[in-house]
């Protein structure tokens, strides 16, 4: 795996309150002996604006970002040669509002997030040593979206602290491991 990122502030529009990057993933893999997951090649790249604000003892965040990922894999089945390309591309977001006064802090967010399926949520078929569960895959999965709202407010003082929270979320897509009826028996057990 090789990651880079990159973050520039910047007196865009002549306000310093702008900030925007960008991110780089590229990962490959290789399996050789007992099949878990295909051989793969990922990139994901990403940009990012953020924008903050002060007014009437109000701190003002939003936030956008876009990204892509390239996923492909390619695994033998039965002597078969099989390859699957994905594309994926969407935009998340989020505003912010907070305050703090004395030694209260209130603060709401709103927010829409989305992530692509992970190579094992995909295409996954064997046994996963590390959770002990044999895993199957699932390659018609989409893309996972989040929509939340939060609220939360706390109180701090010397010798003690108070916080309340509240949130809703709503998940479409969402992606789970979803356990069978019947354990599949593997020669190990």
């Amino acid at each position: 795996t090789l990651n880079a990122n990159q973050d520039f502030n910047t007196k865009w529009l002549h306000n310093p309150k702008f900030q925007w990057g960008w991110s780089q993933s590229i990962m490959l893999n290789q399996y050789a002996g007992y099949f878990f997951i295909p051989d793969m090649k990922s990139s994901s790249t990403g940009t990012y604006l953020t924008y903050k604000k002060h007014f009437f003892n109000w701190q003002f965040l939003a936030s956008i970002r876009s990204d892509f990922k390239y996923l492909t894999s390619s695994w033998k089945n039965k002597g078969i040669e099989h390859t699957d390309t994905r594309y994926f591309l969407n935009t998340s977001g989020a505003l912010s509002l907070n305050k703090t006064h004395k030694n209260q802090t209130t603060e709401i967010h709103l927010s829409r997030l989305w992530r692509a399926p992970w190579i094992n949520e995909l295409y996954s078929n064997g046994v996963h040593h590390g959770s002990a569960a044999f895993e199957i895959g699932n390659s018609s999965l989409g893309m996972e979206t989040d929509y939340k709202l939060e609220f939360s407010w706390s109180e701090n003082n010397p010798k003690s602290q108070l916080f309340l929270q509240a949130f809703t979320s709503y998940i479409f897509n969402y992606i789970n491991l979803s356990p069978t009826v019947e354990p599949v028996l593997t020669v190990r057990g």
